[in-house]
């Protein structure tokens, strides 16, 4: 669960979340992330003349695809018309909490320096976690530089509880503290948020590299070992022009995969999320199509480890499973066992005692309108769970909720139950515009005295991608949510659509964030069930898909953000790298792709 964010300018920082280190520090499972060595500044330094590398010097780029390595190609000036050319290979250790950067001197194309030159780093370092911000003044001032401890070849710094240990081949460590106050966050300020936080350096770092020579840094939390595969073998493949999407894809999602003790479960996005329940399971719909069903059947178990009564955790925080505020986590859950294929008893014993506590009703008020047979969901117990103080409580019946409901019913064999709530939905949800997306009951009424709400939302696909209804109408009901890559929240005209996804959280981001903002992972449903429907060929299909490639290509390469701005231009906003926006996209692609 250790992470990298690191900007394509070098010494750039625009987030609390950039960081060469941040630590996973519990070494069983994932849980809040240390942020440990934040960046490293450079400048060259030749007969006087001072230059810092930076995004200003920058000639290449190249991302490792599979999140091992990133590489930054600068040719620098050095005085007097030369120039002087570097690689900067920032990689992260194989299953371990350590990062390493290696500075190589390679050869400029024109007025080469031939002699030796100087480079000087300055490692910025915190530790705090990544939630959070370092503020000198609250005590950091007098702690950091005491904590600091000199070595020969780097430095340990220990300030709370473990450490983490610099170690330099090829240069020099000079022992030199100094802070750098008021580094912007602009990203956070963007989000209502704390805008800018305090770095600290414990010294420098000096190597005199002639052509060909290379120096080393590697930073370790509590005694890690860095390994790593060779980057050589690899950089040529990374360099590569284009990659084909499904391999692309299919790289990406190994890199939310991580342990939890013998067993897996998903990173539901970096820089910021852990590991929650129901984007675990939309996730492994794409794991299960791309082959990974052994890995698929170790987080099922899991999570099942931890059912009571009906009910699974939606959030996993290191070892406690305490927040079960979800009514779709567990169906799809029973989802991710069908598509399985699995026919193991403690798993479907699993299903049927969440079907079974449905009926009954669970300890925090999921249950079973026994008039219509549909499922009622509390408030903020969907994906669209947001509060403030209800700005989607869809509290009552949600449309995918009964989607998957009667999926789960047919797949456990309880065909006369899912009938009766397939003519329920028939019945009480098809309008104008397809299928209402819910039928409130703020008081718990039943489904046929809720009061049927008048949003348009993408919610309704899955009635057809689950297999539920063959229904052209919510094809066309849901093509106006569609922008390239995404689906809206909420259709435009709506009075409660908001656009834009920027400033304070509650008052402006919370009321957003599933109003009119727009999501990339049910954006493949849509042209899943254009297909299906008959509505265009697969090859078709596929095209519509293909928009999302523009989201691969920018933001967080290589990857999917998790959401984007309702308006125009559709600016990428939130988690910058989102597991099931992947996942989802890999699932759809495969299944449009199969013949």
């Amino acid at each position: 669960g250790a992470a990298s964010q690191v900007r394509l300018g070098w010494g750039e920082i625009f987030s609390q979340y950039d960081a060469f280190l941040a630590a996973n520090p519990n070494p069983t499972c994932p849980s809040d992330r240390i942020n440990l060595w934040t960046r490293t500044r450079c400048w060259l330094q030749r007969e006087g003349y001072t230059r810092e590398v930076d995004a200003k010097c920058l000639t290449k780029f190249t991302a490792d695809p599979t999140g091992r390595f990133a590489r930054w190609d600068f040719t620098v000036p050095c005085g007097m018309g030369g120039e002087c050319a570097f690689s900067f290979i920032l990689s992260l250790s194989t299953k371990s909490n350590a990062a390493q950067l290696k500075v190589t001197r390679t050869t400029a194309k024109d007025f080469e320096i031939g002699d030796s030159v100087r480079l000087v780093f300055r490692p910025d370092v915190e530790w705090r976690s990544f939630h959070a911000t370092t503020k000198a003044y609250a005590g950091a001032e007098g702690l950091f530089p005491s904590a600091v401890k000199p070595r020969d070849d780097g430095f340990v710094f220990a300030p709370y509880d473990g450490q983490l240990c610099m170690k330099i081949s090829g240069g020099m460590y000079h022992h030199e503290p100094e802070w750098r106050y008021g580094v912007q966050h602009s990203e956070e300020a963007a989000r209502g948020q704390e805008g800018a936080g305090d770095l600290f350096s414990p010294g420098w770092i000096s190597a005199d590299l002639k052509i060909g020579d290379s120096v080393v840094m590697t930073a370790a939390y509590n005694g890690a070992e860095f390994a790593c595969e060779p980057i050589d073998s690899t950089l040529k493949a990374a360099e590569e022009r284009t990659k084909p999407l499904a391999s692309a894809l299919r790289a990406a999602m190994d890199l939310f995969i991580v342990r939890r003790d013998d067993l897996k479960t998903v990173i539901a996005g970096y820089p910021w999320f852990l590991d929650w329940g129901r984007d675990t399971f939309i996730f492994m719909r794409g794991m299960i199509a791309a082959g990974m069903k052994e890995y698929s059947l170790k987080i099922l178990k899991a999570f099942a480890a931890f059912e009571e009564n009906g009910t699974l955790p939606n959030i996993i925080y290191g070892n406690t499973a305490g927040n079960r505020d979800t009514t779709d986590a567990q169906l799809w859950f029973i989802r991710c066992v069908e598509e399985l294929g699995t026919k193991d008893k403690a798993l479907l014993k699993v299903c049927n005692s969440i079907v079974n506590n449905y009926i009954k009703g669970t300890p925090n008020g999921i249950r079973v309108d026994a008039e219509s047979g549909l499922v009622f969901s509390p408030s903020h117990f969907t994906w669209m769970d947001t509060n403030y103080p209800a700005c989607t409580p869809r509290v009552g019946y949600p449309i995918e909720i009964q989607a998957l409901w009667i999926s789960a019913l047919k797949f456990l064999g309880r065909n006369e139950a899912a009938a009766k709530a397939l003519d329920s939905v028939k019945k009480l949800f098809k309008w104008e515009f397809g299928y209402r997306d819910c039928l409130a009951a703020p008081n718990g009424e039943s489904a046929a005295n809720a009061v049927p709400e008048d949003t348009i939302r993408p919610n309704q696909l899955f009635l057809i991608t689950l297999g539920v209804l063959d229904d052209p109408a919510i094809v066309k009901a849901t093509e106006e949510l569609l922008v390239p890559g995404g689906i809206r929240s909420l259709n435009q005209l709506h009075r409660d659509y908001r656009g834009n996804y920027a400033g304070d959280e509650d008052t402006s981001r919370k009321p957003a964030y599933h109003n009119g903002t727009v999501w990339a992972w049910p954006f493949p449903s849509y042209a899943e069930a254009l297909a299906m429907t008959g509505g265009v060929s697969k090859d078709v299909a596929l095209s519509l898909l293909a928009s999302a490639v523009e989201n691969l290509n920018e933001g967080c390469i290589a990857h999917i953000s998790e959401i984007a701005d309702g308006d125009a231009p559709h600016t990428q906003k939130g988690c910058t790298a989102q597991a099931w926006s992947v996942s989802e996209l890999l699932r759809v692609w495969l299944k449009l792709s199969a013949n």
